[in-house]
């Protein structure tokens, strides 16, 4: 007999069937590539019922959310933080690091007494540890932590949010202004993102949840 003294055991049983989300014969079906929006959302702030689109708007109406200025947001391939459990296992991701970078064309012209782009952009690397961060894409799909997209898609069954919709995050690259597409001032920024090991970045779909936030949007920062 042969024993192995080093082997991959098999993970506990949750009970759940493996993933699986369309059936051989599906035809093609595609979803634009784009995100427009991110969201900075005070990080003391929990929403326990996100889907009670009167308790958003109250949020958004006293300052607690805040959408940004329309722009793009690319987000890399996630890099890995592996250890080495031992030596017959191999490594094991301990934690995946996004990095979302974002660039914007809208701008504002000083004007006396207001706040300019570059205020906006000021505030927000100084203060951004005290803000949290979501985004939308193209079919306003919000991106968002685990819990808040699993109660999204299962209100009915998934426990209720106890942390914050966004992801704590940091900047990585300082906001800054370059020379855009016909001699416009497009402004640049990376923001960096940390989920754990097993964990990477979904989305859900809440009908009217970006409504709620584009109503108060502005094409620049006010």
């Amino acid at each position: 007999m042969i024993t192995a003294l080093c082997g991959t055991a098999c993970g506990v049983t949750d009970g759940k069937p493996i993933p699986s989300y369309r059936a051989f014969c599906d035809g093609d079906t595609f979803r634009e590539y784009g995100n427009p929006y991110f969201a900075l959302i005070d990080c003391n702030v929990n929403i326990a019922d996100i889907t009670d689109l009167v308790a958003v708007q109250a949020l958004v109406d006293d300052g607690s959310i805040v959408l940004s200025p329309r722009g793009k947001i690319d987000i890399t391939a996630p890099t890995s933080t592996t250890v080495r459990i031992d030596d017959c296992v191999g490594d094991v991701s301990v934690s995946n690091t996004y990095s979302v970078a974002y660039s914007t064309y809208q701008t504002k012209k000083y004007v006396q007494g207001e706040d300019t782009d570059a205020d906006y952009f000021a505030d927000l690397l100084a203060r951004h540890r005290n803000y949290r961060l979501f985004w939308f894409d193209c079919d306003e799909y919000i991106y968002a932590t685990d819990e808040y997209v699993d109660f999204i898609k299962d209100p009915a069954t998934a426990a209720a949010p106890t942390g914050n919709p966004g992801f704590a995050f940091t900047v990585s690259t300082v906001p800054h202004p370059v020379r855009g597409e016909g001699d416009r001032v497009r402004w640049e920024t990376t923001f960096q993102i940390k989920v754990s090991g097993n964990e990477i970045i979904r989305y859900a779909y809440l009908p009217g949840l970006f409504a709620k936030l584009t109503a108060k949007t502005e094409e620049v920062p006010a």
